[in-house]
């Protein structure tokens, strides 16, 4: 009789568990988020005026999604499907989140986490990704960021770094926060032992390999397309008028814990049992990510932190909890009461 080894049953359940849940999550995204509606109007109007090149900065040079969308229409129409923009915008997004769990989880067991709490926390990630919409469309330049950059960690952790070069070259096209990738490089060629630092000259090198590739790439965007007008996010001025909205608004308290939950907090508490790399990914990531988010984003849009929350915050509260809990006394049927 065929048998299916645990690790592959393991597979087999962790594909089936992704599936359901990002096809649970797109379906909220879409339908009750989002709308069909705003995918017909804004959402298609903006992917126009991207592929014409008269879009806003910085939107105007993320021009991965729109032309895969392009792509995948010009293919509807040779096959005379006819081309239904919503219908491919949606299933992107579907796929978009299931790739997302399934390189969280990988990432997560990587690191060290328990397939217990990997389960665990992919299903407090898909109620997470509930309030993360606010106010955002699809965004699937935000969440193609968090697929390559989970994968880009992955990459590294496994010691497959050349493999990011590849990555970071594809996901500047995506977004301009691809280039934190080779600042996880970077961290990754550091290791710290007995007051100690020791840098792996190979790991710098490719650092600054994916560094040249991301200066390149985004410089080339922006000869290509021209400077565009920048749009002011929902009508503020970025800097000091958009830090006062973002902390005075309610809504960014509201939809930051939604999103994020106490993980955060969490995590930092459990900072003396993060693995060496994730204590030197959080150095590389968090202070950049924040500083620039602050002055330049809408924080209330909180999908904007899915990437540290993913990659820095969550896995670091699952493997607190991991060595914090204590395995539980084991009922003896020889044990009297008392």
């Amino acid at each position: 009789m065929f048998k299916i080894s645990c690790q592959a049953r393991w597979r087999i359940g962790l594909i089936f568990i992704a599936f359901l849940l990002g096809g649970f999550s797109a379906y909220d995204q879409i339908v009750f988020r989002v709308g069909t509606k705003f995918i017909w109007n804004e959402q298609l109007r903006f992917h126009r005026w991207l592929i014409e090149g008269i879009s806003y900065d910085p939107w105007q040079y993320r021009v991965l999604a729109s032309y895969l969308i392009e792509w995948a229409l010009e293919l509807q129409r040779s096959l005379g499907l006819g081309a239904s923009f919503a219908l491919i915008a949606a299933v992107l997004r579907l796929l978009q989140n299931i790739a997302l769990f399934l390189m969280a989880a990988a990432y997560w067991r990587k690191l060290g986490v328990g397939k217990t709490l990997t389960l665990l926390g992919m299903a407090i990630v898909a109620l997470q990704l509930t309030f993360s919409g606010y106010q955002s469309g699809l965004a699937l330049d935000t969440y193609f960021d968090i697929v390559f950059q989970l994968l880009a960690a992955w990459l590294i952790i496994s010691g497959r770094r050349l493999l990011v070069l590849p990555v970071i070259a594809i996901a500047t096209l995506n977004r301009e926060t691809a280039g934190i990738m080779a600042l996880l490089l970077a961290a990754s060629a550091f290791s710290f032992e007995k007051r100690s630092i020791s840098i792996d000259r190979i790991g710098m090198r490719i650092a600054f390999a994916a560094l040249v590739i991301f200066g390149l790439e985004y410089l080339g965007l922006r000869f290509s397309y021209g400077p565009r007008p920048f749009m002011e996010p929902m009508g503020y001025s970025v800097g000091m008028d958009l830090l006062r909205k973002n902390f005075l608004d309610f809504n960014t308290y509201f939809f930051l814990f939604g999103t994020l939950g106490f993980f955060p907090l969490l995590g930092l508490l459990f900072w003396n049992s993060w693995p060496s790399i994730l204590q030197r990914f959080f150095w590389a990531m968090v202070p950049v990510w924040i500083l620039i988010h602050l002055p330049f984003g809408v924080l209330s849009e909180a999908r904007l932190f899915l990437v540290p929350h993913l990659l820095i915050f969550m896995p670091a509260a699952l493997i607190g909890l991991q060595k914090w809990e204590s395995p539980p006394e084991v009922y003896s049927s020889g044990a009297r009461g008392r």
